[in-house]
């Protein structure tokens, strides 16, 4: 099994990455930059962006069964939201789908879309309820799912659309409240929040990459949301945190700092999922202690690094 995967540097795309070589695939990697996936270089086919179309003949040459396409630009940050620059994105997409539509063969297409193209909702999201997206970042992703199935449609390209719920983990964007909260309470500082009023349906990372690995696996087809089918209150996730890192600093709800136009509510149903065999193995519990000890150890090399120094 060949598979490509764009944008394999960011926080889904290196850790699927890990995952199709644990499972013994071929694997090329079309990113802007490597610092995340250094130790996985020497396993991999690496390609530094420039575009897609510029990469065509090394695609073509690669001949990929799967094709992954992670890369987005914005969207971590709250101030990308609702930024035109989304749309961008529909057209990086268009370019590859137009490379792969050239290839001799007809490889599956995996795009990665969002709970965002629900908008705001109040009951578990399936694959199967209408989008309606409030902000650009989910009407970009709600677009290209439109655009890229119709394009793989026309052309015999068998189509895949993911959309991760909230994915937590090892190597998560620093800025996202879980390791942004871990690192600051380790520390030993005062953290200053919005209310964390909203119920969140979170899934670790390894369990993420494994339903994408399944999805392959099976052979699968369609749209699939990865999630846990769980409801935590995000403020019982800060609790868990607490408890975990045993820190005395204070953290103050303030609800003047809520986000708006942001759903308090952002849970899925994986009952789609559960049917083809796949199913969550690590506990969020288990899954924030496993991050605390490793912010831990990056924590404490880097304080010993500097006491060196000094």
């Amino acid at each position: 099994m060949k598979v490509l995967i764009t944008g394999g540097n960011g926080f889904l795309g290196s850790n699927i990455a890990r995952e199709c070589l644990e499972v013994g695939y071929d694997l090329m990697i079309i990113s802007r930059s490597s610092n995340n996936i250094n130790d996985i270089l020497d396993k991999v086919t690496f390609v530094k962006y420039t575009s897609f179309s510029s990469h065509k003949s090394e695609i073509c040459a690669f001949l990929p069964n799967i094709v992954i396409h992670t890369a987005w630009d914005g969207g971590n940050a709250y101030v990308d939201v609702n930024s035109t620059s989304q749309f961008t994105n529909i057209n990086f997409g268009t370019e590859l789908l137009n490379v792969l539509c050239e290839m001799n063969t007809n490889p599956t297409f995996i795009g990665f879309g969002s709970f965002a193209e629900y908008g705001i909702f109040k009951s578990k999201a399936t694959e199967t309820q209408s989008e309606a997206p409030n902000s650009m970042y989910g009407m970009a992703k709600y677009t290209f799912k439109q655009i890229s199935e119709f394009i793989c449609k026309q052309n015999n390209i068998k189509w895949v659309w993911i959309r991760p719920c909230i994915i937590y983990g090892n190597g998560d964007v620093a800025t996202r409240l879980i390791p942004s909260l871990i690192k600051k309470l380790l520390a030993g500082e005062d953290c200053v929040l919005d209310d964390c009023s909203a119920t969140i349906d979170y899934l670790n990372i390894r369990d993420f990459s494994s339903a994408v690995i399944h999805i392959i696996t099976c052979n699968q087809t369609g749209i699939f949301n990865i999630c846990s089918s769980n409801e935590y209150s995000v403020r019982h996730v800060i609790n868990i945190i607490k408890k975990n890192v045993g820190s005395k600093a204070n953290i103050i709800f303030d609800v003047s700092k809520n986000r708006k136009n942001v759903s308090d509510y952002i849970c899925g149903s994986n009952e789609k999922l559960k049917k083809i065999g796949w199913k969550q193995t690590i506990d969020i519990e288990d899954g924030i202690i496993d991050m605390i000890n490793s912010v831990h150890h990056v924590f404490s090399r880097h304080v010993g690094q500097s006491l060196k120094s000094s």
